[in-house]
């Protein structure tokens, strides 16, 4: 699969989705997104009815990047069969379909398959995987791991001025208001711009990419920390008080996972970066 080969993203109007879409084209790649809905040039795809997808659409020149789900932990487990239907029942429908065409999957999963862990996951470590969501992910990535046309992309958290707790972060900041920041609670953050030119990467070199990568930052970053940095570089009249999550909040949700690679720099070609770094990138601050 070469870089000039079709790229097709389900979930575009999604966090990830969209801004796959909107690198792609800047690349000039030949691309393609759905939507559950469709309209403005998207496919109709809904993964809670997977059958009714024109299939047709999808040729062995294709790769899909399926970014969407139902990602929120907390409606996972409150809403399983819901959750299942879409994230199991749905998805494995899909990428059934989308592999006897002959196109190859890229299936964005999560940190979470390796449950707790305030030490280096790789790879090649055994998961243990804390809440429905992570399960979920885990049983799809099962189901198709021996396919060679099925990759898998675990993201930790992902970094940029666009995701829902800096807006909120930049939001108390505008307003006025105290951010709540809960601590501790950390993860291996990655930046946005690194997760779309690894999975691009990914796309332009399939053959020579192992079918599991991990998606995360070189260091432990708490939620605390990504407050103190914004607030060090871009708002500094953000004022923040760390509040403890209590223990239902992490039922479902690990406290900590160190997210690392042994196999994203060389995707990449290049180091990762740091949250200082992401955030000067996003805010096009100083040199970077």
């Amino acid at each position: 699969m070469g870089v000039n080969g079709s790229l097709l993203v389900v979930g575009a109007k999604g966090y990830v989705g969209a801004a796959i879409i909107a690198e792609a084209s800047r690349r000039g790649l030949t691309i393609a997104g759905t939507s559950s809905l469709g309209g403005n040039g998207l496919l109709p795809l809904d993964l809670a009815h997977p059958e009714k997808f024109d299939y047709q659409a999808v040729s062995k020149d294709w790769t899909i990047v399926l970014t969407a789900a139902i990602s929120s932990p907390d409606h996972c487990s409150n809403n399983y069969d819901n959750a299942y239907a879409i994230n199991v029942t749905g998805t494995t429908h899909f990428i059934e379909r989308a592999l006897a065409r002959g196109a190859h999957v890229i299936f964005l999963s999560s940190d979470a398959v390796y449950g707790e862990a305030p030490f280096p996951v790789t790879e090649d470590t055994p998961c243990r995987p804390v809440g429905a969501y992570a399960e979920m992910k885990l049983e799809v990535e099962r189901r198709f791991q021996s396919d060679p046309g099925f990759k898998v992309a675990r993201l930790s958290y992902v970094f940029s001025r666009q995701d829902k707790f800096t807006r909120y972060l930049l939001d108390c900041a505008a307003n006025g208001i105290t951010a709540e920041i809960f601590h501790p609670f950390a993860r291996n953050v990655i930046h946005l711009g690194d997760v779309v030119d690894g999975l691009l990467a990914l796309h332009d070199r399939w053959e020579a990419t192992a079918n599991v990568v991990n998606f995360g930052g070189s260091r432990s970053v708490s939620r605390l920390d990504i407050a103190r940095a914004i607030k060090r570089l871009v708002a500094r009249q953000l004022d923040i008080r760390e509040i403890s999550p209590g223990p239902d909040f992490f039922k479902d949700r690990p406290r900590e996972i160190q997210l690392v690679s042994t196999r994203l720099e060389s995707l990449l070609g290049r180091p990762l970066r740091s949250i200082d770094q992401a955030i000067q990138i996003d805010f096009n601050i100083g040199d970077h």
